[in-house]
């Protein structure tokens, strides 16, 4: 079971939509005319199932853990974040999620926040970034960003979630002090420089390359639309940004990549099939196997066997 507590205050309590979606489009419900919906608010609970989930992230966001464990893997690498652990993933990034639970099943707080308070918080600190933006400039940058676990960001968040138990029309209000005051607590840590760098990139809100899109999901089940919004394009924009780029249609490109990594691994690891599926993106193992065959003309065991007799 899920308990979604949104800003404003609606208390919401429902199971998962799907195993595969938008966070946070497809699961807060859409709103209304009056609403703020710059910082939004999730409380996920789960105390009776391990659950697993895809999710293409439409929002920067800010996550702590407060019970359970959570395994995730972003493009091809794999991170556990432990109770009372932050981690900050931006826009934009598809994530395989795995739940795992503790004592009081699986619990976490995200936030998430728009280009505009994103903003906001760096005019605010405009003086105190000018000092520092040479350090930030030189930041790898990375998919996941994980904090560990400090006494003051816990504080914050177990204030968070008491808000969020309770009835007070001024939720909203009070998320949006608490998450200023952690962004200041950050910058006044050793993340001080990790910090600027994730409210940077969502300050400037731009649209994603297409080469760092494919970069990163290219070898996970994304779908070509899918591809297409964790761009910030339509369907037909990708399309052909896609083929300008690389010189052909992306669906024949992106399958044709998938199966030449199939290969390799069929050639170079003792991974089962099923395996070698999964990591290379396909939907199931007889789909995998019908278009192997189709390209190389060869299922992928009679490749195998042919590789190894070479």
């Amino acid at each position: 079971m899920i308990l979604f507590y949104l800003c404003p205050n609606d208390k919401k309590v429902r199971t998962m939509p799907t195993k595969r979606f938008f966070v946070p489009d497809d699961i807060i419900r859409p709103a209304r005319p009056d609403e703020n919906t710059n910082l939004r608010l999730l409380q996920y609970v789960n105390s009776t199932t391990q659950e697993n989930y895809d999710a293409f992230l439409t929002h920067f966001a800010m996550v702590y853990i407060l019970s359970g464990v959570k395994q995730i893997k972003v493009a091809q690498n794999k991170f556990q974040i432990q109770p009372g652990e932050l981690f900050l993933i931006p826009r934009g990034e598809y994530v395989m999620s795995e739940y795992i639970m503790g004592e009081n099943g699986f619990q976490s707080l995200m936030i998430f926040f728009s280009k505009k308070v994103a903003q906001d918080l760096i005019e605010q600190i405009s003086g105190y970034l000018s000092k520092h933006m040479s350090d930030v400039s030189r930041m790898k940058k990375e998919a996941i960003k994980i904090i560990p676990h400090n006494p003051d960001i816990e504080k914050i968040f177990s204030a968070i979630a008491a808000y969020s138990n309770g009835e007070s029309p001024f939720i909203c209000e009070l998320l949006k002090l608490k998450f200023t005051e952690l962004i200041y607590l950050l910058l006044d840590s050793p993340y001080q420089r990790l910090i600027l760098s994730f409210l940077l990139d969502a300050a400037r809100g731009e649209n994603p390359s297409i080469s760092s899109v494919i970069e990163s999901n290219l070898y996970s089940s994304a779908t070509l639309n899918e591809l297409a919004i964790l761009s910030g394009r339509s369907l037909s924009s990708f399309k052909r940004e896609f083929s300008l780029q690389y010189g052909e249609p992306p669906h024949g490109w992106i399958r044709k990549k998938k199966l030449e990594r199939a290969a390799y691994l069929l050639n170079t690891s003792d991974k089962t099939i099923e395996e070698i599926a999964e990591t290379s993106g396909f939907v199931s193992s007889p789909h995998f196997a019908r278009l192997f065959k189709e390209y190389y003309q060869f299922t992928p065991s009679e490749y195998r066997a042919k590789q190894t007799k070479s």
